[in-house]
């Protein structure tokens, strides 16, 4: 039975490898490529297409398991991925304007909770419960809007958005096997089958990127795979060895989440719209430590696989508002380890420089006596 899981993966990966190269010409040829600017890390154009591949690889692969309900629940995701699809070309080619990209991303999210794809509780996260239909409904729209949004905003180093999605993916796709859903674990692989072939030619140096066209994708697509984890019943949560599903998919989902509410709070904090561009995102602060794109990639992936390992093993035994508690300080303490890091650094660049022009200024003045005598 395993073995049609890892063919999942296997082909997922052979669709989104083997139509790459494809796009990548047709990009060159049609000049649809992403230049660069003033905030961007590349310093060439470079398509932005490789959401393409990723969709297809994602609709082909899970037309394969599509039958009885899992039938009935494609006639919602599906439509809803292609949303995103189409408004990820739209923005990636012709920029659309915010309001429009979120406008749409309501609109998917809306139709897979129409097709009862709902969080129906708040975990005893605020002492509430159960959720009435309307608030299981604006809840859920928002989850899976702001983690479509996580993962689009963290997508801003060769390889990086790619491979935390594919440990995060990989890891839903383990937990889904063990709880005995097949449909979602297929689904789960084959996202991270799409993921490993579009790393081929994402990770550094990238000849393709993922655009918005990928991001919101994969966003939206593990929001909702994390819904459909932790509302399974508990006898299947237990299956897969875990007794809080809202730890678990926490832990795997976390990083770009955490990334992007650190980012929010500091601008905050310094007077700024939250949605101000700017440069301090963790994979900003790693190149800022000196770190090439692989080894900051290397460290995102690290702490992704940690959160991940915690939340499914150890952190199940704690309630989920302590689970998350730990799972942020631990971030919070990797985060200013860097930037603590990164001030050490630099302070110890500056010394070496001022004594560097220190000794030049001494030996200027040795020259200049020599001469004038």
């Amino acid at each position: 039975v395993h073995f049609d899981y890892i063919l999942s993966f296997l082909l997922a990966a052979l669709v989104s490898a083997g139509v790459i190269p494809g796009i990548v010409r047709y990009a060159h040829r049609r000049a649809l490529l992403d230049r660069p600017d003033g905030r961007k890390q590349h310093a060439r154009a470079v398509p932005a297409l490789g959401g393409v591949a990723v969709f297809l690889a994602v609709s082909v692969t899970a037309g394969f398991w599509l039958e009885g309900t899992s039938l009935g629940e494609a006639v919602f995701l599906f439509p809803a991925l292609s949303i995103l699809f189409v408004t990820g070309i739209v923005d990636d080619l012709c920029e659309l304007s915010p309001g429009r990209k979120f406008l749409f991303q309501f609109l998917a999210a809306g139709i897979v909770c129409a097709g009862g794809l709902r969080i129906r509780t708040d975990f005893g996260l605020f002492g509430i419960g159960e959720l009435d239909m309307v608030s299981s409904c604006l809840v859920t729209i928002l989850f899976i809007t702001a983690m479509t949004n996580a993962y689009n905003l963290v997508d801003g180093v060769d390889g990086l958005l790619g491979g935390i999605a594919l440990i995060g993916s990989a890891g839903l796709g383990f937990l889904f096997l063990q709880a005995g859903d097949g449909f979602h674990a297929a689904l789960a692989f084959a996202l991270a089958g799409a993921l490993a072939g579009f790393l081929r030619y994402n990770f550094y140096p990238a000849i393709l990127f993922m655009g918005d066209t990928g991001s919101l994708l994969v966003g939206f697509l593990l929001a909702a795979l994390g819904i459909r984890f932790f509302s399974l019943p508990l006898d299947q949560l237990a299956e897969a060895g875990v007794s809080h599903g809202f730890t678990a998919v926490a832990g795997l989902l976390f990083l770009p989440v955490f990334d992007v509410a650190r980012v929010f709070i500091i601008r905050m904090l310094k007077g700024k719209s939250p949605f101000h561009g700017d440069r301090r995102h963790l994979h900003h602060v790693l190149v800022k430590n000196g770190l090439g794109a692989p080894y900051v990639c290397l460290a995102e992936y690290g702490a992704t696989l940690l959160f991940g390992i915690l939340s499914i093993t150890w952190l199940q035994r704690f309630s989920t508002a302590s689970a998350l508690l730990l799972l942020f300080s631990l971030a919070v303490l990797l985060a200013e380890g860097l930037t603590i890091a990164y001030l050490v650094r630099s302070r110890k660049n500056l010394r070496a420089r001022a004594e560097r022009f220190g000794d030049l200024r001494r030996r200027n003045r040795f020259v200049a006596r020599l001469l004038h005598f």
